[in-house]
């Protein structure tokens, strides 16, 4: 009866290391997926900034304290101007952001300090020469603390 007992308790510390293995795997999965997505998003506008050279600026109007508010332009559907489609990009770039990533938040900007900002303040410095930027940030633990955001930035040029 002892042994049984005994193989009883082994077991079941053996199950509980195989089910924190897999939390931590599946927590794993989950930050590389985000990761991913953010990475596919900001690669996804860059494109699409690249491909409209004539309305690059209309890009990175971020920088002049703005943000697109609405779809007004839908040049999916009507034609419209380089500029028109530069800021109808980014506002459904923003939008698709909010919706795959946690909490998630972006800009693109001209930047000689890339690295740097947070998801309050881009902290983009507009510099003579300095490179495209796009900077996005998620909550990774969903928790709502600051301090806890991820960050993925890459440069580009136009």
């Amino acid at each position: 009866m002892m042994e049984v007992l005994i193989t009883m308790i082994i077991m079941s510390i053996g199950l509980l290391g195989v089910m924190a293995l897999q939390s931590v795997g599946l927590r794993n999965n989950i930050t590389a997926y985000t990761r991913s997505q953010a990475t596919i998003l900001a690669y996804d506008l860059a494109d699409k900034a690249r491909a409209n050279t004539l309305g690059a600026a209309s890009y990175h109007f971020l920088n002049k304290g703005s943000q697109p508010t609405s779809t007004a332009s839908s040049c999916e559907t009507t034609g419209c101007s380089n500029a028109e489609m530069g800021e109808y990009d980014v506002y459904n770039w923003l939008q698709v952001l909010t919706q795959i990533l946690p909490d998630g938040r972006g800009t693109i900007c001209l930047d000689s300090t890339p690295n740097d900002g947070t998801p309050d303040s881009f902290a983009c410095d507009a510099a003579f020469g300095s490179p495209y930027v796009i900077k996005i940030w998620w909550d990774e633990s969903r928790d709502g603390i600051a301090n806890n955001y991820q960050r993925f930035y890459t440069e580009f040029k136009i």
